[in-house]
């Protein structure tokens, strides 16, 4: 991990965390398919805060991710990631977030 800024919700001096844009386990099965290498999908990455994180992985399942939301832009214009990047930019959190997955929201 790293500190910075988090480039979908803007909160700066936070604890940033790799995030894959093509999730590692569909490297291989996708390369040929999106046309880059298999090296090439591995290095496109984007460092985000943990809630921004988590809130990709709880809205889109790894196949969406890498047929569809494979790129920065791609992924912060996803609804349910507008929503929650709008409402963190609003709040004015600092620090931790304490972040419900969407999953849970479910049962």
């Amino acid at each position: 991990m790293i500190t910075g800024k988090c480039p979908y919700c803007e909160r700066g001096d936070v604890e940033l965390t790799k995030h894959h844009l093509v999730p590692q386990s569909r490297i291989s099965r996708y390369a040929k398919k999106l046309g880059e290498t298999p090296q090439e999908l591995r290095e496109r990455v984007v460092w985000l805060c943990r809630p921004c994180h988590s809130n990709g992985h709880d809205h889109l399942t790894e196949k969406e991710m890498a047929l569809v939301y494979n790129t920065q832009e791609k992924l912060a214009a996803h609804p349910a990631m507008v929503k929650f990047t709008d409402w963190l930019k609003k709040s004015g959190a600092k620090g931790k977030i304490k972040h419900k997955s969407a999953r849970s929201k479910k049962k």
